[in-house]
């Protein structure tokens, strides 16, 4: 506490990384504000929680060391949110079909190191290209995708593939 002060009132925030969900599980001496308050402040200091935020502000007492405050938080893992949008091209030749599609992911509430998907039985020669993977693994028709680093946010996977073509229709 600082000393020589008549009052003392001042905000106390709880960040967690990402993945990680934050709760409040007692207080005394404080009250939760809205996050946005804090958030201000992060980016006046240049800095901003990846996880969740929490504030709190400490009313203004008249002799600080005899009021106190404490906080009790508690955590849970955050499972990851994964949406993907897929765009995808063929191109007819006379005896194959080629084509590429390219997946976009959207991850959010966690990180994510691994990827997986499915590709139908026809395709052959498939390669999959994207940033800082590590490893690809295919087994039957479903392929793993394994990243050097967990990523959240946008992630582009993008997938070359050929197909037989069969005089008439084709399943694409």
């Amino acid at each position: 506490h600082p000393s020589g002060v008549q009052k003392l009132s001042g905000l106390v925030s709880v960040s967690a990384e990402s993945g990680v969900g934050i709760k409040t599980a007692s207080l005394a001496g404080l009250v939760e504000v809205a996050a946005a308050t804090m958030k201000r402040e992060a980016v006046a200091n240049a800095t901003s929680p990846a996880g969740g935020l929490l504030a709190f502000k400490f009313s203004p007492v008249e002799s600080p060391a005899t009021a106190p405050w404490r906080l009790s938080i508690t955590t849970e893992a955050l499972p990851a949110w994964v949406r993907a949008e897929v765009v995808s091209e063929a191109r007819l030749g006379e005896a194959t079909v080629t084509g590429r599609s390219v997946i976009r992911y959207e991850i959010e509430n966690a990180p994510i190191k691994e990827l997986i998907i499915k590709v139908p039985a026809a395709w052959r020669n498939v390669e999959l290209t994207g940033s800082n993977i590590r490893r690809r693994d295919q087994t039957g028709t479903q392929w793993r995708v394994e990243l050097q680093n967990r990523v959240r946010g946008q992630y582009l996977l993008t997938v070359l593939w050929e197909q037989l073509e069969e005089r008439g229709t084709n399943q694409l």
